[in-house]
């Protein structure tokens, strides 16, 4: 075997024999990338194979590269000729156009066109349009587009003769010379040759019934004009096909940048089930927009259906994903036959998200699981409406920052529980309002330390009980104004001035100063009413919005 060629062939990602022997399959990527080939027969008995993909180095046949034209020869004439021979013209496309896609360059078509300049005197252009080209870069779909035309054209001059001569080969050229026509003189390249002979006297039954034949029929075109063989018919997948996702051992999930991954198909007797089974196969999905849609990329060891653009078996694309015995669904089937799920598995971990859906009748339930964190991000306003109870349990920090005003509506009862401290930072004021009773139970002490101004106003009674001992320290005036006002001690009364001091016991009444003066001289004080400012009201909080479908039910 030996390969001479001249023009550069791009590695291919992916190819793949499908249905078609090996020499259909060779006959087929040889054609192709405009290669083909013949053979060649040497001295000793070694035979060649060769490939080529230039017209111009195609070789000579080895014995009598000219064959003479002589169709007037007879029985009597001996050595090699070509009795007879006709050139025909045909017309055949005289340009070639074609397109692909890549999805890696979506807006551009990939066009290509190739036009020869000898159209056998056609009057206009017959043009040649095929969709796919088979190639996804420019670099391939330049020479693929010319060797699509030059294998059009090979029928557009063809020559068919009849020899005597045995050592024509397809593949080869040969020069005819002497034909009356003298524009038949001309080199050609053989395409095909076909030899037909008869010696009956071989056959012991049938000696003496004839004498020995032979004779050759060919067909050619002028070696000037380009060869190149006819594009063959690739097979097609007759529809969409059962694989199994691959990758390196070691890894669950193996994708590129794109989201592919790689297969491998049972119909493989080779494959061995890793990163080299398959190409990079692209994934469908529900949505597939520009930095936005759906994404969930398939991992190794699940089962995916694989179709096939235009039955293109070196195209695949996946287009769906299955259960099967070894990876069954989430949930026992049929007796969850009501719940609809995304459930996830933790990636070389143990856990899973899940978002469920439970449509048995009475059961309807929404379900989300988080393995570890989850965050919701609203750009605008978010609304709920829970048509009956809410139930939050919270197993370790609350964190809640409200940047603006909240808004909170109790329409009844309130229980609140906190087994340990409260802290309250209020950087404005704090307004209550309490319609009905007020009741606070303090097991510790209370502590209340007041800044600037103190202000009560009671408009009922007023009742304090202190069963342990009693201090107030006043460093400013104090006045106590009443109707009536009675200061019982029960044991003792003292009041006590900077003069000196009264005092009531069991004893009796003392009167003790510096000097005691009765019905004579000075004034008594007078007590202030009392004005405290009213309580500022607090204002109601603003009504929740009601969550609302839109419309849409």
């Amino acid at each position: 075997m030996k390969w001479d060629l001249t023009d550069t062939h791009a590695a291919r990602e992916y190819c793949v024999q499908y249905r078609e022997s090996h020499l259909s399959f060779l006959d087929r990527i040889t054609a192709e990338e405009g290669i083909w080939y013949y053979f060649t027969y040497g001295a000793n008995g070694q035979h060649t194979l060769q490939f080529i993909d230039n017209p111009q180095i195609v070789s000579q046949l080895p014995d009598q590269p000219k064959l003479e034209y002589n169709s007037m020869a007879g029985g009597a004439v001996k050595g090699v000729y070509c009795n007879s021979f006709v050139l025909r013209e045909q017309l055949r496309a005289t340009s070639f156009m074609q397109r692909d896609y890549s999805f890696k360059n979506p807006p551009y078509n990939q066009q290509h066109a190739h036009q020869r300049g000898e159209d056998n005197g056609s009057a206009g252009d017959y043009a040649l349009y095929e969709y796919p080209g088979r190639y996804k870069a420019d670099g391939v779909g330049k020479p693929f587009t010319k060797h699509r035309l030059e294998a059009a054209r090979v029928e557009a001059t063809t020559g068919h003769g009849a020899t005597n001569a045995i050592h024509l080969m397809a593949g080869h050229q040969f020069a005819l010379n002497d034909h009356p026509n003298d524009d038949y003189n001309i080199k050609y390249h053989l395409l095909t040759v076909s030899h037909q002979g008869s010696q009956p006297q071989a056959v012991a039954e049938e000696a003496g019934s004839g004498s020995t034949t032979y004779s050759a029929g060919f067909e050619v075109m002028p070696a000037r004009l380009p060869y190149r063989p006819k594009l063959l018919k690739k097979p097609l997948v007759d529809g969409p096909q059962i694989a199994h996702v691959t990758g390196p051992e070691g890894e669950e999930i193996y994708c590129d940048e794109h989201g592919r991954v790689k297969v491998w198909f049972p119909w493989d007797r080779h494959g061995k089930k890793n990163d080299t089974s398959s190409c990079w196969i692209r994934v469908s999905s529900n949505w597939a927009g520009a930095s936005w849609g759906h994404i969930a990329i398939p991992r190794i060891g699940h089962e995916v259906i694989v179709d096939f653009l235009e039955g293109d078996p070196d195209q695949p694309i996946i287009t769906g994903r299955t259960y099967h015995n070894n990876n069954k669904s989430p949930y026992t089937l049929p007796d969850f036959k009501t719940v609809m799920t995304i459930k996830s598995d933790t990636h070389k971990g143990v856990g899973s998200n899940e978002l469920r859906f439970e449509d048995q009748a009475g059961m309807e339930q929404v379900y989300v699981h988080a393995q570890k964190d989850q965050d919701i991000v609203v750009e605008n306003d978010r609304r709920e409406h829970i048509r009956h109870d809410r139930h939050q349990i919270v197993e370790n920090n609350r964190h809640l920052l409200v940047k603006n005003n909240h808004y909170q509506h109790i329409a009844k009862d309130e229980y609140r529980r906190i087994d340990n401290e409260t802290n309250w930072i209020f950087g404005g004021k704090l307004l209550f309002k309490v319609y009905n009773a007020l009741h606070t139970t303090v097991y510790g002490a209370v502590v209340n330390s007041f800044r600037a101004n103190r202000s009560t106003m009671i408009k009922g009674s007023d009742s304090l009980k202190v069963e342990g001992g009693s201090t107030t320290t006043i460093l400013g005036k104090t006045t106590v104004k009443a109707p009536n006002i009675v200061l019982e001690g029960t044991e003792e009364l003292t009041i006590k001035g900077p003069g000196g001091f009264v005092k009531i016991d069991s004893g009796g009444v003392t009167i003790v100063g510096n000097k005691v003066k009765i019905n004579q001289g000075g004034s008594p004080g007078t007590a202030a009413d009392a004005a405290p400012p009213p309580a500022e009201e607090p204002t109601d909080p603003k009504a929740a919005e009601v969550a609302t479908d839109r419309g849409y039910r």
